[in-house]
Parts: C-alpha cells; structure tokens; sequence
C-alpha cells in the first residue's frame, strides 16, 4: 500500500533493544500518546530517569533538573516564533495509561547562547623523500560547527515497552513535531549517538583525552555538562590533538556506537542521517547529521479535514497529530485518506489527539 507516494511498510539516550528494528508494527492493547511533558509528569520522568545508565547527559534524575527541563520545555511550545533566535527544548513523552514510559526531545538553535562543542576528524598528509614514506594521521580539531542546528536526544523507553515498534515510534515523533513548523525547529538537524563504553561504564576515549584536562571521572563530567558545560569552554584544548598519540584503544572507539545503541542509530540513518567526520568530545561518539528537508518523514508528512467514523475500516497505520503547537499530541493508528482530501479517523483516535470533525489532522507515513 502507499500514501502520500511513499510505501507503508511493516517494516534509544539512545538505549534501545536490538529488537526493536525486527519488531512488527502491532496495535498496543492501549492507545500510547506522545505528547509535549507537564509539570505534573516530574515524579514519572524521575523514576524513568533512574533506569538511565551512564552516557545520556540530558536525562538526570535530580528534581530541581527535571522540573527545569520541563519548565523550558513549556516555554519553548508557547514561545513565538520572534523570540525563536534562542531557541529552545522541547521535551515529549510516551504515555500509557496516565503513565510515562519513554522520553525525547529536540533542542534548537544549538551553540547560540552557549557553544555547542564537537571534535571534527581531520586527515592529515605527510610525505619524506628521505625515507621515502607517507604518512596520514588523523586529528581531533574543538569546533562549534553544529551553530544554528537542531538536536535530536534524550531518547529513552522503558525496558518494558521494547517492543511491537514502540521505540521506532518515539523516535520518529520527534520528526512528526517538525513537520508541524519546520522554520521552527530549523533546517539543520543532527544527533549525538552514544559511544562505546564498556560493562563498568569506562570510556576509553575519556580516559585518553577528557580526564587529561578535566581531571574527573567520566560519569562526573557526564553529569556536569548536562547541567552547565562551561568548563568545557574553559579546559579543553585549542590546538587539535593527534589521533595516532592516543592509547589503541581509545583510537579504536573514535566514531564508534555504543551497541545498545546501534539500532536507534539505524533508525536514524534511515532517515537520512549521515556521519559527517564530527564526535562528542567525551567519549569520542559519532554525531550524524542531516538536512531537514531530506527527512522521508518531514517531507511526507501532509495536512488533512478530520472526519470522525464509528470504524476505520481500510486504512493504513500511520502517525496521526494535532499539529497545534498548544495541543501537539502524535498516536500511531489507523487512518483512512479520501481522494477529496478527508481523512477518516475513529472516535478514540480524535479524542486522544483533541479533535473534531472539520479539524486539521497532519498524517505522517510509517515508513
């Protein structure tokens, strides 16, 4: 089946089961909504929070963190797009039942009111006549070339919900929001992956570089830069840092996922995201990137007239949203589009996303 041109196929932090790229899509029991987190979501998002390990620096489990983040995520929905230059957060969570079992978010404007750090991975050249070699080392380089981007994060589900395309979809939500208002969330987007740790939480990479200057644990540091990163600014070094100077096996995890979270990087490179040579500059993860606009998802995404129906009868699974801001909420059902441009939707379906008959619904294709 097709919609919009584009195949309907049955085809996370970023700690995600493997499974979750094999699951088939499948009705949930319940009806899961994602939807922008209140303030009355704080105790949920705490207890979620303490099932994060190390390696997700915008998840914290401190009350004061959490009811902040919430806090600027309200502020970023009712912000105007005047006062955008700033940019903001946006925090989304996955409900079930009155309860909160995944997060994630996107962060705007990045590197605008604070730098927005990467180590770029450059190839040198050198050559010796008189040893008649060549060599190519490669090099770390501090820069602040994601200026301007949207980040795409702080993606995590319930070890419980891994399952039946459940992480598939909060993770594609985040690109539902966009298409809502893409001059608001910008035309630029990347995503920090998680990288390579091992059982114990030890980065090689951070071992290597970070707690030369730094002199902290890994973990510490991770903690610290969710909350303030200025010390970054101050500490690290200006000059670019040789690769091949590096202990092997911090060399080795330059550029390397961490492999709880291989399967949420596929899923973004289905999306068109790429590496492009840049890494965290704590544990030498890779960072992708993409143009907004090259989003299979953001650019099959069309607007329809709600007409509410007892029963979806044919029809096609799709992510269905409220595409005002005030009142975003994303689900995953089933939709029937009219060849006059209605697109039929049942009663638990309009009542979940607060809408009428007569109303905008956008449809997003699961592909």
């Amino acid at each position: 089946m097709w919609l919009f041109g584009l195949p309907l196929t049955k085809a996370v932090m970023l700690q995600v089961s493997p499974c979750l790229l094999m699951a088939d899509i499948a009705h949930d029991e319940t009806m899961l909504i994602i939807r922008p987190a209140k303030l009355s979501d704080c105790d949920h998002l705490i207890h979620l929070a303490s099932k994060v390990g190390t390696g997700m620096t915008t998840v914290s489990d401190d009350p004061a963190v959490v009811e902040q983040r919430v806090v600027n995520s309200i502020s970023a929905f009712n912000q105007c797009l005047d006062a955008f230059e700033t940019g903001g957060s946006y925090l989304l969570v996955m409900e079930d039942n009155a309860r909160i079992v995944g997060m994630c978010a996107i962060y705007t404007r990045l590197g605008v009111s604070a730098p927005f750090y990467s180590f770029r991975v450059s190839k040198l050249q050198y050559n010796s006549e008189v040893l008649g070699k060549k060599t190519e080392p490669k090099t770390l380089t501090l820069v602040n070339d994601f200026h301007g981007y949207s980040e795409i994060g702080t993606l995590f589900l319930d070890p419980d919900y891994r399952s039946g395309g459940r992480g598939r979809f909060l993770s594609y939500s985040r690109f539902a929001l966009m298409a809502t208002d893409i001059d608001r969330f910008g035309r630029r987007v990347m995503a920090e992956m998680r990288g390579w740790t091992d059982e114990n939480g030890i980065s090689p990479f951070w071992d290597a570089v970070g707690a030369k200057f730094f002199e902290m644990e890994f973990a510490d540091a991770d903690r610290l830069s969710g909350i303030d990163n200025g010390f970054i600014t101050e500490l690290m070094p200006r000059s670019p840092i040789y690769l091949n100077i590096l202990p092997q096996a911090a060399q080795d995890v330059v550029g390397t996922t961490h492999d709880l979270t291989r399967p949420a990087r596929a899923l973004l490179e289905k999306q068109g995201f790429r590496f492009e040579n840049q890494i965290d500059i704590f544990d030498g993860a890779p960072c992708l990137e993409v143009h907004a606009e090259n989003i299979p998802l953001v650019a099959g995404a069309r607007s329809a007239v709600v007409t509410i129906v007892e029963s979806v009868g044919e029809g096609q699974i799709c992510m269905l949203c409220n595409p005002r801001l005030d009142s975003f909420a994303v689900v995953r059902e089933k939709a029937f589009l009219n060849p006059g441009g209605s697109c039929e939707i049942d009663k638990a379906t309009a009542a979940a996303l607060d809408l009428n008959d007569g109303d905008t619904l956008q449809i997003v294709p699961w592909v």
